[in-house]
């Protein structure tokens, strides 16, 4: 089985990652082969080393992760259709908080990662750098969406993904899409409400960045 989660940055996509690998058992599995900053060229430049019976990736359906063997996203989605048997599609509704999301990651995030939970003191990005960011989240969403109409693969929102705390139809959905068990302890370890990364006040006796 080969399963490839195409995604945009901010939408839990990694915790679903991780989630399906642990539920499906692929020990083959890529966060983001495509992303130069995590791999350098591992695989950008090497793609043909992404393969196996069983295999699990995620990445970001964006220019920046096309490899240059490919001359546009037309070619590179066909790799994708070619090479996964599964492609479950995923994007975040509220563009406006995925936005604050990644801006605010792009400007602090080396201090402290992107993957742990933190209250955002938002002030420390521009609103225009976020609404220019949620301009071009608008037209990634359009992308997903009409890749999910034109070849029927699934999509799914991060809002639904967290509903009572990763026990819904949802999951359901994709573990039945996939050929997975459904166990929701598994589910719960990444999408239960207390693992949200973005907190809404600050932790006591901690100094914001």
């Amino acid at each position: 089985m080969k399963i490839c989660i195409l995604t945009l940055p901010r939408t839990s996509s990694s915790n679903l990652f991780y989630t399906l690998k642990e539920l499906t058992g692929i020990e083959n599995s890529i966060p983001e082969p495509f992303n130069r900053h995590m791999w350098r060229n591992r695989y950008f430049d090497n793609i043909n080393s992404i393969t196996g019976d069983e295999l699990l990736i995620k990445d970001m359906f964006l220019k920046e992760h096309k490899p240059n063997v490919f001359k546009d996203m037309d070619e590179l989605l066909n790799w994708y259709i070619t090479t996964f048997g599964k492609i479950i599609l995923l994007y975040r509704e509220n563009t406006r908080l995925q936005a604050e999301s990644f801006v605010y990651h792009i400007e602090l995030g080396s201090l402290y990662g992107w993957h742990s939970q933190k209250y955002y003191k938002i002030d420390v990005v521009t609103e225009d750098k976020i609404i220019d960011y949620q301009n071009q989240i608008f037209e990634w969403n359009k992308t997903l969406k009409n890749i999910s109409i034109e070849y029927g693969y699934p999509i799914f929102k991060y809002e639904d993904l967290i509903l009572n705390n990763g026990d819904n139809e949802s999951f359901k959905e994709i573990c039945k899409y996939v050929g997975c068990m459904y166990d929701v302890d598994i589910i719960s370890k990444r999408f239960h409400h207390s693992k949200k990364y973005r907190l809404s006040e600050p932790p006591k006796n901690t100094k914001l960045i």
